[in-house]
């Protein structure tokens, strides 16, 4: 997820940081969330998804 903070509306007004956070844990998280005011930081971020793919984590069906 990539969230283009340039008037702080990710960051203030609408503080998706925390709760993405915690929903994720820290790890994923740092992995997969970027959150900052700088097109070329979001553009890496998303260029690299790549890199960071998930791997499927079965699911156990009961």
């Amino acid at each position: 997820m990539a969230f283009l903070d340039s008037d702080g509306c990710w960051s203030k007004q609408f503080p998706v940081g925390p709760l993405l956070e915690t929903l994720f844990g820290a790890d994923d998280f740092r992995r997969f969330v970027c959150i900052s005011p700088d097109p070329d930081e979001i553009l890496a971020f998303v260029a690299s998804a790549s890199r960071r793919a998930l791997v499927p984590v079965p699911v156990p069906m009961d």
